[in-house]
């Protein structure tokens, strides 16, 4: 059995969370594998998985091993919370819900409302000096995340 895994590994493996890449947790081994997808590979056309890799063109050869290797080998990867799970539009509510200061909230509540959200919340978060507060409350939920993941999939972890 691996050792624990040290939960900020798991936090900074889930924040740079994308389409390009799936991030899994190899249980034999205790560690945390990137493994590319489509979008990441930069694929403009479908991939045959089925394909001997000799014949494959080199730049497919990374990621459909890897799709393999973890298509094979199911019960030994465990992926962890993606951009849908995490959702950063929600812990931008939740902080803006929890600042004392109500005009502060209701003018942060509003900045995230409609297309360019992220971009204003931002925007609004720095200009007001709520930066740290911000990014703090940001790690404690992605921290949240990540503990309720590793209990949820049985996965030793330690601070």
């Amino acid at each position: 059995m691996p050792e624990p895994i040290k939960l900020k590994q798991v936090v900074d493996a889930m924040e740079p969370i994308s389409d390009m890449a799936i991030a899994y947790y190899h249980r034999p081994t205790g560690t945390i594998v990137e493994v590319p997808t489509a979008e990441g590979m930069d694929l403009s056309m479908d991939v045959d998985l089925d394909a001997p890799l000799d014949e494959l063109p080199e730049w497919q050869r990374e990621l459909v091993t890897w799709i393999r290797r973890v298509d094979e080998h199911r019960d030994e990867f465990v992926g962890l919370p993606d951009r849908f799970e995490i959702n950063e539009w929600n812990m931008m509510a939740s902080f803006a819900a929890s600042l004392e200061d109500d005009k502060q909230a209701a003018d942060l509540d509003d900045a995230i409302r409609g297309s360019g959200a992220f971009g204003r919340f931002k925007g609004y978060v720095h200009r007001h000096g709520l930066g740290d507060a911000w990014y703090a409350f940001r790690n404690a939920e992605y921290e949240r995340i990540a503990r309720g993941w590793c209990e949820f999939n049985e996965i030793p972890f330690e601070l």
